[in-house]
């Protein structure tokens, strides 16, 4: 199988999704990309419409916070994993200068362990291996930073649907699909379609979820999902 074009595909919707994020968040102010990982900091680079508005590619944190002394950003995307140390740390010290800054944290699936997950601090976190998922985890991060708010890409839902089970909340199937789609960003239009609903029936399941989860919002009852309340 030839999979050149779904690839080309792939990289052109990233590409769009990401320019039109990067002007809604004003990049005047410039955009950083950090990682461990060359191959990933080469395709957020490429994936980049209007290259003058990255001012920094790293490697390490040090760096990063050297460059966020001296300029104002707008947009910071790091990987977990950093030369110097978690970029989930980064984000934490970076958002501590500059209050406004929009970050996207991108984690390998594999690479963290359960205690790890409840304690990250960054809002918007990707699993490496849902970027190329069909419910375009990219735009949903890229919206939800845009609004200051959470957002967990399916795989660490589904991580956050065992942490509840474990801590003796026990949800339905379908509060647990109601969940996910808390963590997708999906809207109760949105979330019917996914489930095969009506708005008003995810409506009903979304306000019982909140109500077991003791949360009076979705960004809340996601932090619950993750033991951080």
């Amino acid at each position: 199988m030839n999979i050149l074009p779904i690839l080309k595909e792939k990289t052109l919707n990233f590409k769009l999704v990401f320019e039109y994020w990067q002007r809604r968040v004003e990049l005047n102010r410039g955009i950083i990309f950090a990682s461990n990982n060359k191959l990933i900091l080469s395709l957020l680079y490429m994936s980049s419409l209007n290259k003058k508005r990255i001012i920094g590619i790293y490697t390490t944190a040090q760096e990063v916070l050297s460059k966020l002394a001296t300029n104002r950003i707008g947009i910071l995307v790091c990987t977990i994993d950093l030369m110097d140390g978690s970029g989930d740390d980064l984000i934490r010290k970076a958002t501590a200068m500059q209050p406004d800054l929009r970050t996207i944290l991108i984690v390998e699936h594999n690479n963290f362990t359960e205690e790890q997950s409840r304690n990250w601090f960054g809002k918007v976190i990707i699993a490496a291996q849902d970027l190329c998922s069909p419910d375009s985890p990219v735009r949903q991060a890229m919206l939800a930073a845009l609004a200051n708010t959470t957002y967990r890409s399916m795989s660490i839902a589904e991580r956050s649907d065992q942490s509840i089970n474990q801590g003796g909340v026990i949800l339905t199937n379908r509060e647990r699909d109601m969940l996910k789609c808390f963590a997708l960003g999906l809207s109760n239009k949105e979330a019917a379609a996914r489930l095969n609903l009506s708005p008003h029936s995810t409506k009903t399941y979304g306000k019982q979820l909140l109500n077991k989860l003791k949360a009076k919002n979705r960004q809340l009852a996601l932090l619950k999902a993750y033991d951080t309340l």
